[in-house]
C-alpha cells in the first residue's frame, strides 16, 4: 500500500487556501488543483502490512510539543522560472525538528529521506499561458496555524484524485 505521513491544516486555513485557489482559476494557465491539503513530512512510497506495523510501533514512541507554523509566501517547483507546483511555503523551525525525530524514529526501515522543503500543494501546473498574469495572481496573507497531530496515511490513487484514510494518529504534547 502507498503511504505518506504527514500533518492536516485547519478547517480555517483551507478555506483561505481555496480563496487563493479561486483567484487563479482563469484562462491564462491551466492548473489542477489539490483537493487534500497537508503537509508531507515523510513520503513512503509502496510498502508492505508489516511495515505498517513497524510505522505504528515506532511513531508511537514520538513525544514532541506541539507547535506553531506561519504561512508566508508561494513557493514554486522545481523553481520560478519553471513552474511545475505551486505551493505555500512553511515557516518554523520546530516543524525540520519534527521531521528529523521522525526520520530517526523510521531510519531502520526507511533510511534517509531525500531533501525536505515545508510546504503545502496548491496545484499542479500544467502549461502557463500568461505567466506574468499568473504571477500577479499569486498573493497571500501571512497566515499562522497550530500543528497539534502527525498522521500515517494511506493513499490510493484514482481518477477523481487521491483518497487518503488514516492509519495512525498520534497527538504531538
Amino acid at each position: 500500500m502507498r503511504c505518506f505521513i504527514a500533518f492536516d491544516i485547519p478547517e480555517e486555513i483551507k478555506e483561505k487556501v481555496k480563496e487563493i485557489q479561486e483567484n487563479i482559476k482563469w484562462d491564462f494557465a491551466k492548473i489542477s488543483f489539490v483537493k487534500e491539503i497537508h503537509c508531507t513530512l515523510r513520503f513512503l512510497g509502496e510498502i508492505k502490512e508489516k511495515d505498517v506495523d513497524y510505522l505504528k510501533e515506532e511513531l508511537s514512541k514520538l513525544k514532541f510539543k506541539n507547535f506553531n507554523v506561519e504561512i508566508d509566501e508561494f513557493i514554486y517547483f522545481p523553481n520560478d522560472k519553471k513552474i511545475r507546483v505551486i505551493g505555500l511555503n512553511l515557516k518554523s523551525g520546530k516543524l525540520y525538528e519534527l521531521k528529523e525525530k521522525i526520520d530517526g524514529l523510521i531510519k531502520e526501515k526507511f533510511g534517509k529521506d531525500r531533501k525536505f522543503k515545508a510546504h503545502l500543494t496548491i496545484g499542479r501546473v500544467k502549461f502557463i499561458k500568461d505567466r506574468e498574469e499568473l504571477m500577479k495572481r499569486l498573493k497571500t496573507e501571512k497566515l499562522k496555524f497550530l500543528v497539534d497531530k502527525i498522521i500515517l496515511y494511506k493513499s490510493e490513487l484514482l481518477n477523481e484524485g487521491a483518497k487518503h484514510t488514516k492509519l495512525l494518529e498520534i497527538n504531538l504534547l
